[in-house]
């Protein structure tokens, strides 16, 4: 490393004079002496670490970090290789997939500190300000320009252009200053406002601030100021390039010492200009600032978090490394969502033999949100019917499942959901809906043939003839008293016919009414509705109810059956998460429930049956309880 730095420190010493002799010799000597005491043995480190930028997650798993090398370093931003790169995210190491050079822009400050040494004239009349300035101006006039440029010019006199992105008006500017040199003295006051300027003046990332400064051997007094300027220069990342118009033999002493630190403590040049040398291309000073690169990596994240960051860099000479601040990223599965699933499904039959029911199919249709923000691809997607999967998509369209029906001949409820999983390998659920599916037959066709028409007409001539002759003879022997006798006497006594269910119903233990359970669950249905009992409580505490359901969201005593004779009648006990007839709540008010009925506990759900009664129409709705 210490030669390394030894060669820069010559590279930028190179052109300050044209005559070797013994001042080469001192000032390497200088710079040699600065060196070492800047430069720790066995150290296989940069003393300075690369610039890291907060990293782009915009286009996460691919992460983009922004760094460049310091301005004092820029000598070695070469076009560098993907290969000598590795990014360090929370300290596991990634290769790059990709590394890019982005030119960014320059912000230039010509210094100027004039004094009777620039204005000592050749025997062609003309001075040494005037050769620098034509170079300055031919150069700034050729030059590429980017828009990030601005261009700044400050004298004795104070600021005269301060970042401006106009060139020509630099150029103007340059061109109108004609000052008395013999009549000035010179000071570091220019040098100290256009420092200061730099230094306040805020850029993007990848923006170099560059310093020409054409001055003459500043006095003994000065260099402890000089040294000031430097380190704030340095700090503020600020490459200064000295003229040196004035004897070289202030190489040799502390006046010029001071002005070969700035330079080199800065990234910067020093030139001793005399009169006769050759005045340096501006732009070689500039060649390799303004630069900055991108190199860009596949994350490994896949939890919200902070995260530490850092990039190295192995060259020839050692690694140079530097690291960004923590940064903070969310990742968060993606969230499907059914698109207006179907609340009920209809399956019918055209008349005909051998018809299919139809539909066959159901299209189910998702959209699928990130929270997170990181839309990403997603890979895969299912449809899980009664939590079978159905249908699984692994190429696009992921968003349209199909549901094949032909298996379906009965009518019931059943449940979708749809889960899909994305590139990052997360994967989630739509929330479990469910759909009624039902199955509607036509009536059967009858076709009859003369034969049977004829049966058909004997029996009902038949029927007619009983009709009509045999309650007659039946009242006749009953009148008569002979059939009596032949009949058990619970026959003989009277009654009407439309008495006292309840009572024969517990005479004969015979069960007049079911509830079939719409899914499975764990409870005791053994008596619960035997009508020998007119009132069945419903709940999960064997004290309290008759009917027993375990299950969380039934209450000890939840909900009332009771039978009057001629209808049944529910009704809420209060309940927490209420009882439910067709979809519709109910309160301790009684409400009468027919046949094919949906009874709702809770989440339980059961159908409403009667022995032997006529089969009402039913509408069924999808279940949606206000919990």
């Amino acid at each position: 490393m210490t030669i390394l730095r030894i060669k820069n420190a010559w590279k930028k010493y190179q052109g300050k004079s044209s005559s070797p002799g013994i001042s080469h010799i001192l000032v390497m000597l200088i710079v040699l002496l600065t060196l070492i005491k800047t430069t720790q043995p066995g150290n296989a480190q940069w003393d300075e670490s690369l610039l890291v930028q907060s990293p782009d997650t915009s286009l996460f798993p691919i992460i983009t970090v922004p760094f460049k090398f310091p301005i004092s370093q820029s000598e070695l931003n070469a076009d560098l290789q993907p290969s000598q790169l590795m990014v360090y995210e929370d300290g596991n190491p990634f290769a790059p997939e990709s590394l890019e050079k982005v030119r960014s822009g320059i912000h230039f400050t010509l210094v100027l500190n004039p004094a009777r040494q620039l204005d000592i004239r050749d025997t062609n009349g003309v001075s040494p300000y005037e050769k620098l300035r034509d170079v300055l101006l031919d150069w700034s006039q050729t030059r590429t320009s980017f828009s990030a440029d601005r261009w700044s010019l400050v004298s004795d006199a104070g600021v005269e252009i301060n970042s401006s992105s106009d060139r020509a008006l630099w150029v103007n500017a340059l061109k109108a200053y004609q000052p008395n040199f013999r009549m000035l003295e010179p000071d570091l006051s220019s040098l100290e406002t256009a420092i200061a300027l730099a230094s306040e003046r805020v850029v993007p990332f990848g923006v170099d601030k560059s310093i020409i400064y054409i001055t003459p051997a500043p006095s003994p007094s000065q260099i402890e100021a000089i040294e000031a300027l430097s380190m704030d220069a340095q700090s503020a990342g600020i490459q200064v390039n000295v003229w040196l118009v004035d004897d070289s033999y202030f190489l040799t002493n502390a006046q010029g010492s001071v002005l070969i630190n700035l330079a080199g403590k800065t990234g910067g040049n020093l030139f001793n200009f005399t009169g006769t040398e050759a005045i340096p291309d501006p732009e070689t000073y500039l060649a390799n600032l303004g630069f900055y690169y991108k190199i860009a990596y596949q994350s490994e994240i896949r939890e919200t978090g902070t995260y530490p960051l850092r990039v190295v860099l192995t060259m020839p000479e050692g690694e140079i490394s530097g690291g960004s601040a923590p940064f903070y990223i969310e990742v968060t599965p993606p969230n499907p969502i059914l698109l207006s699933p179907p609340a009920v499904i209809t399956r019918t039959q055209s008349k005909g033999e051998g018809s299919e029911l139809s539909p066959t199919n159901q299209s189910i249709e998702i959209m699928v949100e990130f929270p997170d923000c990181r839309p990403r691809p997603i890979v895969a997607s299912r449809l899980y019917v009664d939590g079978e999967v159905v249908d699984e998509r692994n190429l696009t369209p992921f968003d349209v499942l199909n549901w094949t029906l032909s298996s379906l001949t009965e009518t019931g409820e059943h449940s979708i959901q749809v889960e899909v999983e994305d590139s990052l390998g997360f994967s989630a659920m739509t929330m479990l809906t469910p759909v009624q599916l039902e199955v509607i037959l036509p009536e059967p066709e009858t076709n009859l043939t003369s034969k049977q028409i004829t049966f058909l007409v004997l029996g009902l001539v038949v029927f007619l003839l009983l009709a009509i002759f045999l309650p007659r003879i039946i009242r006749k022997y009953w009148k008569e008293n002979q059939v009596k006798g032949f009949l058990p006497a619970k026959f003989r006594k009277e009654s009407s016919p439309t008495a006292d269910l309840l009572k024969s119903v517990k005479e004969s233990d015979q069960v007049v009414a079911t509830l079939i359970p719409l899914k499975n669950f764990s409870g005791d249905l053994d008596g619960i509705l035997d009508l020998s009992r007119s009132r069945v409580y419903v709940g999960k505490d064997t004290k309290k109810a008759d009917l027993l359901i375990d299950d969380k969201r039934i209450d000890d005593a939840h909900a009332l059956l009771h039978h009057d004779g001629s209808n049944f009648w529910l009704n809420d006990l209060d309940s927490r998460f209420g009882t439910w007839v067709n979809y519709e709540r109910i309160s301790r008010q009684p409400v009468r429930i027919q046949a094919g009925d949906i009874l709702h506990f809770g989440n339980c759900g059961f159908r409403f049956t009667i022995i032997n009664a006529d089969k009402p129409q039913v509408t069924v709705s999808k279940y949606e309880p206000a919990l």
